[in-house]
């Protein structure tokens, strides 16, 4: 049997709902880690499938399983999760994830020798539905110390969720936002490191991260991801100016919430580009936009999007490539 419970260290929060799939995995990961003095807090966020009944089927004391009487969404129930929680330090896990054995151990040792660290990471592998290896995350090889982290938050967040463990006391000041839901961990980590809290990261894979049809990650990409960037920034920036607590920091997050959106509109026209451009060759194939049409249908969209946004878009530069499209395709 485990340590006592009653004086935890850390308490690993896990929402639920309706993760029987992957759920097994995720529990047996965190019950067989090296460190032992830990509650698993896992909230059952009103689930409808058989998820209730895997927890209930684990007979081990660290286990602490809390019901929602309704759905209240991933934020809400990481806000009553922090509340509850006994231990001093919170490890966030996600049901379809998995840790690696000895992923609390390195973490704690880092926040135990690091009081001035508010939060640390760890590097993480992806995997698909079926536990095929996806690769370590690149930008995670690339993104390792906490000045590398801070200075590259604004533009992406460089951490995973289910990677992280931050000390309750600071947590519990900085609740996870509804207005950020799905975005909410990213929203948290730029108010952290705008407050001047310092995040770190274990530079070893210490979590499989599950990227399938249902998780959130993959579900707001399936769009273009700078809009849903976009907003995410815009809202923190618009709560910090609200809050009275705009900086300097923040004005690095608002420079790239404008990026996103520019990129976004790019996207938009990348996208759009050839149908637009082919409706108005069809009624005058000598103009601009006809012959970007043709630019497009011969050199591929990046070539008429490069003329498009440039000035390059004049007719002497377009005759050009049609006549290198003339030599190449024998067609005008």
């Amino acid at each position: 049997m485990a340590e006592d419970i009653k004086d935890p260290k850390v308490t690993i929060l896990m929402p639920v709902y309706n993760g029987e799939r992957y759920l097994r995995e995720a529990i047996v990961s965190m019950l067989n880690q090296t460190f032992t003095n830990f509650e698993f807090l896992i909230i059952n966020d009103g689930s409808t499938d058989g998820s209730e009944a895997i927890i209930k089927s684990y007979n081990d004391k660290r286990i602490r399983l809390v019901n929602n009487e309704k759905n209240l969404g991933i934020v809400e129930t990481l806000n009553k999760g922090i509340g509850l929680a006994k231990g001093e330090y919170i490890a966030r896990m996600d049901c379809d994830d998995i840790s690696l054995p000895e992923r609390l151990e390195k973490q704690v040792k880092v926040l135990d020798e690091n009081p001035a660290v508010a939060l640390v990471a760890t590097q993480f592998e992806m995997m698909d539905g079926h536990d095929l290896e996806l690769g370590i995350w690149p930008s995670g090889i690339k993104i390792k110390t906490p000045a590398e982290i801070r200075r590259r938050m604004p533009a992406e967040n460089c951490i995973a969720h289910p990677a992280a463990m931050g000390r309750k006391k600071i947590l519990e000041n900085y609740p996870y936002r509804k207005t950020q839901q799905g975005a909410e961990d990213w929203d948290l980590w730029l108010n952290l490191l705008s407050e001047g809290f310092i995040i770190s990261k274990v530079d070893e894979v210490l979590l499989r991260y599950r990227v399938h049809e249902e998780s959130v990650t993959l579900k707001r990409n399936k769009r273009s991801p700078y809009i849903n960037k976009g907003r995410t920034l815009w809202k923190y920036v618009l709560y910090r100016i609200t809050a009275l607590r705009f900086n300097l920091y923040d004005v690095r997050v608002l420079i790239y919430a404008k990026i996103n959106y520019l990129k976004h509109l790019l996207f938009l026209i990348h996208s759009r580009l050839p149908v637009f451009a082919e409706k108005i060759f069809k009624t005058n194939p000598l103009s601009i936009a006809g012959i970007l049409f043709k630019v497009t249908f011969w050199f591929g969209k990046d070539a008429g999007l490069f003329l498009f946004i440039s000035d390059k878009a004049d007719k002497v530069n377009c005759d050009k490539l049609i006549r290198l499209a003339y030599e190449r395709h024998g067609v005008i």
